[in-house]
């Protein structure tokens, strides 16, 4: 979903990782599911993506394995 919203933004990886002061890499394995995001990440994530957080645990939440 990070991923999704970040292409409809128009953003790259990089751009997106710059916003955040991170390096590229830390944006491709959250979006390959190599890494978890900590809140914090997640609602700075959120905020440059304008995702609606509870879209997105609803999300987790039907798509989550049992």
């Amino acid at each position: 979903m990070l991923k999704e919203h970040r292409l409809a933004k128009g953003m790259s990886q990089a751009q997106l990782a710059k916003a955040l002061n991170r390096h590229q890499p830390f944006i491709a394995t959250i979006e390959m599911n190599q890494r978890r995001v900590d809140l914090v990440e997640l609602l700075d994530i959120a905020a440059l993506l304008d995702l609606d957080i509870t879209a997105l645990v609803k999300r987790l939440k039907e798509t989550a394995p049992d």
